[in-house]
Parts: structure tokens; C-alpha cells; sequence
């Protein structure tokens, strides 16, 4: 991934500039499988999309109107706003009211989760039908390659704000990074075993 990180006082900003995809083989190691631009299009989009669907406005600061910030304030615009965000990862809920599809999408935002390759017809399906400006059709596409590759049996992704599956491992391979391996490590989970 694409990543600048800048530091001010004690807050740490990082902008990326791509969505990750990754392979897991029957070795059980992650491999880079693609990638697609923006990847604000990616679970920022996603968050915004469904927040702003199910979930009522904060009470909107005055200087938002004078810098057009229009007539809602989102969770993820506050700095520091982890107790904000849980309440749209919480829309993953079973009691919730998301569509499956919606469900899944939202799941597949958070980390270290990775998607049996019996799943990608699910999720792939979810991706065409969610509604919103992201970039989860153009990963549809690569899903759709992954689906007929014989060799892959998982697929994990770098949307937010991780550092990508080939340097979360223990032993590090020839071009210096570090692949997870699904069979070695336990710090992942699969999508509908949540």
C-alpha cells in the first residue's frame, strides 16, 4: 500500500492512495494479488455510506457550514474517534437493520479478516450491489480472477489502515517481507466464522 504517515503534536495522520488485495495459497502464505486507486474509496466510503443511512448525524460544530461541509458530520471526521467508529462497526450486528449484502461489505472493511474462496461468489456479489461512490467494483474484478485461481484458498485485504499481509509473518523471504501464513499464525479470522 501507498502509505505517507505525518506527524503533528501527538496525532498521527496517514494517507493511502491504494486498496490491497491479497492471495493466500495452499502454502498457506500471503501473497500480493492487486490493488486498486483511491482507497478512500475503499472502507472510508463504505463507513460514510452506511453511516449516513442508519445512523443519525453528531451534533455538527459551527464552523462546519462556513467550510461547506454540508448538513452532516460524520464519526470520521473526529480525531481520536475510536468509541465513534465502533458505533458504525457495531451496524455489523445480526440485530442491526443492514442488508446481507451491506453485512458483509461492512465485514470485510475490518482487519485481519480473510474470506474463504467458497466465499468470494458472496462477497463479489455484495461488492457489484453496494450502492455508493467506491472502488469495491474494481475489486470485484480481481475477486473474479482470484475465484478461478486454482492455487488461491483465501483472500485477505489492506483497505484501511494495517500494513498489508506480507509483513504481518515471522520469516521473512527474499525480497524482505515478512507473509502471514494462514497455517502458522492465528491473527485473523474468517468472514461468516466471526
Amino acid at each position: 500500500m501507498c502509505v505517507k504517515t505525518y506527524k503533528y503534536d501527538k496525532c498521527v495522520f496517514t494517507y493511502m492512495s491504494w486498496s490491497e488485495v491479497y492471495s493466500f495459497t495452499k502454502d498457506g502464505y500471503a501473497n500480493f494479488y492487486g490493488e486498486v486507486q483511491n482507497a478512500n474509496r475503499g472502507c472510508m466510503a463504505v463507513w460514510q455510506i452506511l453511516e449516513k443511512k442508519y445512523l443519525p448525524s453528531l451534533p455538527i460544530p459551527s464552523y462546519w457550514g462556513s467550510i461547506g461541509g454540508g448538513n452532516y458530520y460524520s464519526r470520521t471526521y473526529v480525531v481520536d474517534n475510536r468509541g465513534l467508529m465502533k458505533q458504525i462497526w457495531n451496524l455489523a450486528n445480526e440485530d442491526r437493520p443492514l442488508t446481507e449484502e451491506e453485512r458483509i461489505v461492512l465485514i470485510t472493511t475490518f482487519d485481519k479478516v480473510l474470506v474463504k474462496k467458497e466465499m468470494l461468489p458472496s462477497v463479489i456479489h455484495a461488492y457489484e450491489n453496494f450502492n455508493g461512490d467506491t472502488n469495491l467494483k474494481e475489486v470485484a474484478e480481481i475477486l473474479k480472477k482470484a475465484l478461478n485461481d486454482s492455487e488461491i484458498i483465501a483472500i485477505g485485504f489492506s483497505i484501511s489502515l494495517t500494513d498489508g499481509w506480507t509483513n504481518w509473518g515471522n520469516e521473512e523471504n527474499e525480497e524482505g517481507d515478512r507473509p502471514y501464513n494462514i497455517f502458522k499464525q492465528n491473527d485473523h479470522w474468517f468472514l461468516g466464522e466471526e
